[in-house]
């Protein structure tokens, strides 16, 4: 049953949290190691149980001796080997058939399956999806498991009527790749495709900025809100271990005012991903629920717009292991 209220809502983010804070963090600590082999950071002196941020982190000096001035220059063998591994499961297309059912015969059935391959076609060139699906299956070599996602995004448009040309309000699918640790799961449920979930939580830290320009209707202040920089421990830490290699724009907008963006899909009655929430949690007691009042999802299908690739697979876990471990 969809959540009645804001606190029913409220109640089960910070329970789905709490259960995931975990595997988030382990995952956390696994994955930035293997992030930072890959841009030749070999020499990791410690990480701790705060996914980096609580425990002191570094580099080991020439002949493991922290009292020599210089780093040892190695040849980086971590990121050949997953270039090959990249290499080789590189994908290059997506390819769509479509089959009418039963009930349509001759020529408009060969009409209606063409027009939907082609729109198929064409929203998979317009979204961007095989760009995301080659930046995820890099890193999914590096880190082991990586996500993809879709997303709908407001546009304007130009539209010609009466010979006249006019801006309207349109949508665009939107593809994007997603770090693991975006990934709110159940901690019990260990099974790697995420259609077997009973909910799959994305969350993502966005600025003022940004809220205001997606959710014009809902008035932000930015006394409500911390900085990028506190909301995002993690990703400052990787930062500063790796020289800003990852995660650079998390260091520019580190002062600027922002909150977490949870995106909820739970399955309904049927099985399906048909229950859509989307909470913002900044510094007020409650959350703003932006979506209230319709909890249907806009995804079609199973109405998931997520999926994970994988590396070589981890027992008895969601997710796996990549070339650089």
């Amino acid at each position: 049953m969809p959540f009645a209220n804001k606190q029913e809502l409220q109640s089960f983010i910070e329970t789905a949290v709490s259960a995931a804070s975990g595997y988030r963090t382990t995952l956390g600590q696994v994955v930035g190691k293997c992030e930072c082999y890959f841009e030749g950071l070999q020499y990791i002196n410690t990480y701790g149980v705060g996914g980096f941020v609580n425990s002191t982190t570094g580099r080991l000096l020439t002949n493991w001796n922290p009292n020599l001035p210089n780093l040892r220059v190695t040849h980086n063998h971590v990121t050949e080997k997953v270039s090959v591994a990249a290499a080789a499961t590189y994908p290059t297309s997506f390819d769509a058939s479509v089959e009418p059912p039963i009930r349509d015969h001759g020529v408009s059935a060969t009409v209606v399956s063409q027009t939907l391959e082609d729109t198929i076609k064409a929203t998979v060139k317009h979204s961007n999806l095989l760009e995301a699906a080659q930046d995820a299956n890099l890193r999914r070599c590096v880190a082991g498991t990586y996500g993809i996602g879709v997303a709908i995004k407001n546009t304007m448009r130009d539209v010609t009527m009466n010979g006249q040309t006019m801006k309207l309000p349109s949508k665009q699918l939107v593809a994007f790749d997603v770090h693991p640790t975006r990934f709110i799961l159940d901690p019990y449920i260990t099974s790697r495709d995420l259609r077997n979930h009973d909910y799959v939580i994305y969350t993502d830290v966005w600025t003022l900025d940004k809220l205001r320009s997606v959710y014009p209707n809902v008035k932000w202040d930015a006394d409500d809100m911390d900085t990028i920089g506190k909301l995002t421990p993690y990703e400052q830490a990787l930062s500063t271990l790796s020289g800003t290699r990852l995660f650079e724009k998390y260091r520019v907008y580190s002062q600027t005012k922002g909150a977490i963006v949870f995106q909820i899909h739970r399955k309904d009655e049927s099985g399906r991903f048909g229950e859509y929430y989307v909470a913002v949690k900044s510094n007020k007691k409650d959350i703003d629920w932006i979506t209230e009042g319709d909890t249907s999802s806009p995804f079609g299908g199973d109405g998931l717009p997520f999926v994970l690739l994988h590396g070589n697979r981890r027992a008895n876990s969601t997710w796996s292991i990549g070339d650089v471990s």
